[in-house]
């Protein structure tokens, strides 16, 4: 009876510390990283290091939306979460066809034949002689190392071993419609790489910071523009 209850209490232990962890988990963004920034995931507020994202390269066609980028687990963990769309007003919708990829550094070896040249005269249809060549296998072989590196898809919330690498995302979008993606993991949703216009080729992250529980609504926010060549 003792046991079962020690049994009980250290589940109900392990599964209290891992809703605690999971609470206490904290979200940072750096714009100043390169391409987009990067976006820290933290443990125990902060004080170990749980998943740092960088956002690479990103395209929104027609129909298309694909993002590339750069991943560093510390521990044993889930990759993504999921993915969902904002459009311009804020509104949310879900993506069609979402798949997630990881890049895996992949040599082949291979062992290519070694062939000789064996050549004689053949005197058939000539006094002088005609050459005739052959090539003979000589059971030898050469080793040739070729780079055979590819995408894999990775299924969302699978757990990842402690790694870096690369990572992509590719889904289906509404048509025409100006939207962007926002990527979830850990319970987080990645909001800082929401650009909603593709085209524009100069962006600034601006962080905002409100005292009070008021909502920001037609915020100004000064942008100056040099007029210099």
């Amino acid at each position: 009876m003792h046991i079962k209850k020690l049994m009980i209490f250290m589940i109900m232990g392990i599964f209290m510390i891992s809703m605690a962890s999971a609470i206490l988990e904290t979200k940072s963004f750096d714009p100043t990283a390169k391409n987009h920034g990067e976006i820290q995931i933290d443990e125990w507020l902060g004080i170990s290091n749980k998943a740092d994202y960088k956002l690479l390269d990103y395209k929104a066609d027609v129909f298309d939306v694909w993002a590339e980028g750069e991943y560093k687990l510390y521990k044993k963990t889930h990759l993504f979460q999921g993915v969902f769309f904002k459009d311009i007003k804020g509104q949310i919708g879900q993506l069609k066809d979402v798949k997630f990829y990881i890049w895996k550094n992949e040599n082949t070896t291979y062992y290519d034949p070694v062939y000789s040249e064996n050549c004689w005269l053949d005197y058939t249809n000539s006094t002088l002689g005609d050459q005739v060549c052959e090539r003979v296998d000589t059971g030898e072989t050469t080793e040739r190392i070729e780079d055979t590196s590819h995408w894999i898809e990775y299924e969302k919330n699978a757990d990842l071993e402690e790694s870096e690498g690369r990572w992509r995302m590719e889904a289906k979008r509404p048509k025409n419609k100006k939207i962007d993606f926002v990527l979830q993991a850990h319970g987080k949703t990645f909001d800082e790489w929401a650009w909603f216009n593709e085209t524009w080729q100069l962006k600034k992250y601006a962080n905002v910071t409100m005292d009070g529980q008021a909502h920001l609504d037609d915020f100004w926010i000064e942008v100056t523009i040099p007029f210099e060549t």
